[in-house]
Order: structure tokens, then sequence, then C-alpha cells
């Protein structure tokens, strides 16, 4: 079956536009025949006549609005199949950088960035471990595409595209005295033993000491540091309590090298790691395709946190 070629279409267009097959050789610069051969194979395609012929010239017949409306479908296919081989295009080389809460790292790498690393190897993905405002900042200054934060407040200029909620939990060993509750952990329980925190310029950090400031504690941390791993290993070598996330830990709980006991308080409540970008800023191609999968991952894992909670504490192993 012959093919609708640009060349055949032009042909036809003008035959449209003149009724007559020699006009439209003439202005389209090709010999008389060949129009007349575009012609004859574009209604052996249709299986049926596109013009009449009379005295007075070519007479389009009923077939011909349905040959235009089929035209543009494929017309306009094309162009979509060129403009998503011009983005794929697009998406083999470049740097796409992403400024992460450490916490954050284990799941945007394992669970997003590494099939997307081995979908586009062309991309240069550079990671950055920064404390919450210093992602806000990244992200104003476009410093970074995007960031990944824990807890992030609203800030002019600061775009939220997803979110997952999460639990702030007391980190300890199974042996720890606390790992025998049942229940929940208030702060003033949890301060009767070390405690190791983070930064107040980090959100957690400064979220522990807000919550001491309503309750009218005087907090003292025994061990302040401001990566995780640190303080993950405060609560396996040294037996202290570090005050961390769910999230954070899952690793440690699923290898039983910790347990995850939720801190019991108002405003440990609502707390979320969101995805954020400079708002009205146009992102290049590669930085929209992770956005759209860290927004996607980001879902899937609100939607386990609110229709299945319980089998999710239980999977984490988190006392509550």
């Amino acid at each position: 079956m012959p093919d609708i070629t640009r060349a055949k279409l032009r042909v036809f267009h003008a035959m449209l536009e003149h009724r007559s097959i020699r006009k439209a050789a003439e202005e389209l610069e090709i010999s008389k025949s060949l129009a007349s051969k575009y012609l004859a194979e574009l209604e052996e395609m249709v299986g049926g006549r596109l013009f009449d012929r009379s005295a007075g010239g070519l007479v389009p017949t009923d077939a011909v609005p349905l040959f235009l409306e089929h035209t543009r479908r494929v017309e306009a296919s094309q162009e979509k199949m060129f403009d998503e081989m011009h983005q794929l295009r697009r998406l083999q080389k470049g740097n796409l950088v992403i400024s992460v809460s450490e916490g954050l790292i284990d799941t945007l790498v394992d669970d997003v960035l590494a099939s997307f690393m081995k979908e586009y190897p062309g991309i240069q993905v550079v990671l950055r471990m920064r404390a919450t405002a210093e992602i806000i900042a990244d992200v104003l200054t476009k410093e970074a595409h995007f960031g990944l934060a824990y807890n992030p407040p609203p800030t002019e200029g600061i775009e939220f595209c997803a979110n997952v909620g999460h639990h702030i939990v007391a980190a300890v060993h199974p042996q720890h005295p606390l790992a025998q509750l049942d229940r929940p952990v208030t702060l003033v329980e949890a301060m009767e033993y070390p405690i190791g925190i983070m930064p107040d310029s980090y959100g957690l950090g400064d979220l522990i000491r807000m919550i001491a400031r309503a309750d009218n504690l005087n907090l003292t941390p025994s061990y302040i540091a401001n990566t995780l791993m640190a303080l993950r290993a405060y609560a396996r070598q040294a037996h202290g309590i570090a005050f961390v996330t769910n999230f954070s830990i899952r690793k440690e709980i699923e290898a039983g090298q910790l347990m995850g006991i939720r801190l019991k308080h108002p405003l440990a409540d609502n707390q979320h790691s969101r995805l954020i970008v400079k708002e009205g800023r146009p992102l290049p191609r590669a930085a929209q395709e992770a956005v759209a999968r860290i927004s996607a991952h980001l879902d899937s894992l609100q939607s386990d946190n609110t229709h299945d909670e319980q089998t999710m504490h239980q999977q984490l192993r988190v006392v509550s």
C-alpha cells in the first residue's frame, strides 16, 4: 500500500486549492505526470476517488473531509513523536543537581535515582546532603534544580511539589530500657537517659527543641551531631537515645540493630518531607523527569502511610 508522504500531501493540497492537476504541478515545480501519479496513489490508499474530473476542473468528493481529518491526525502524531524524540535526546546528556536531607538519601537513591541513572547514563547527578535551611537556599538561588527536605517551612518563592508524612522516633538499642515500652514515649521520659539530637539549624533538631520549650523542659543533650549516620551510631554503640525519623532508620530496624519508639507530642505529628522547587523556574528536561518520578514515589509512600499505616509500623517495628 502506498504511503502518505509529505510530497504527496503537498500535491493534494495544491490540487484542492487550484482544482487543477496542471496548476498544482506548476506551483510545486513538478511534472504533471508525477502529480497525477501521486493523486492516483493517494486514491488507491483510501480506496476511492478524492476528486471527480469535470470540464471546470477537479471537484472534491465526499471522501476529502475524511482524508483531511486522517492526515491531520497523522501529522499531529508525527509532530508528537518528533517532539518526544527531541525531549529524549535532551535527556541523553546534562546534569542534575539535587539538595537533600540526609535521612531521605537512601529512598531517593534506591527507589528513584538508581533506575533514573541506569536509564539515562549521560545525565550527571550531583547529590548534596544539606540541612533544611540550606536546601531552601540552594533552590532559591538556583544552586540546585530542586530539593528534598525534612519539614521545610512555607517560604516565599518556594513551591511544594509532593510530600510524605513520617514520625519522630526515639532510636534506641534493642537492649535499652525504653525498648521494652509498648507505647509511645514522651520527651520528659526520654530525658531520663542520655539524648542525641541534631543542631537547631536542622529541621529535626529544631523540632525537638521546640517540643522542649513547649513543655517547659530544660533540654541538655549529651550528644549533638549534624549527620544521621552519627546519631544512629550513637544509639547503636553508646546505648543513648537519638531522635530521628522512622524513615531514616529503616535499615537498622530491619537488621535488628535499632528500635524506633514513637515520640508522643502534638508537635511531633504532621511532620513531612517535601519535594521543593523554585516557584516559576523552568526546569530542564532531566530535572522535570526526576521531579515527576520522585513525586510519584512520594505519593505512593503517602498512600501507604494513609491506607496501610498499621502494616507499615509493623514492618518498621516502630513501637506505637
